[in-house]
């Protein structure tokens, strides 16, 4: 979210609302999928095992759903 409201010089709430929480919502989830291939790059690089192919990531409905 910081780095789409820097982008979008979005100040508050209200910015949001006009931009619509679609929308919003939209261009932060790009956000978490333009940097998933540098994470998973990173992980393999420390030798760390993630089942990168039955990830989660935060953003998805139904993990929000599970917290």
């Amino acid at each position: 979210e910081y780095e789409i409201d820097k982008t979008l010089g979005i100040k508050g709430p209200d910015d949001v609302a006009k931009m619509g929480i679609a929308e919003y919502n939209k261009q932060c989830r790009n956000i978490v999928m333009r940097y998933s291939n540098e994470w998973e790059t990173s992980v393999r690089r420390m030798g760390r095992w993630i089942d990168f192919e039955n990830d989660y990531k935060t953003l998805y409905p139904w993990f929000m759903e599970t917290v």
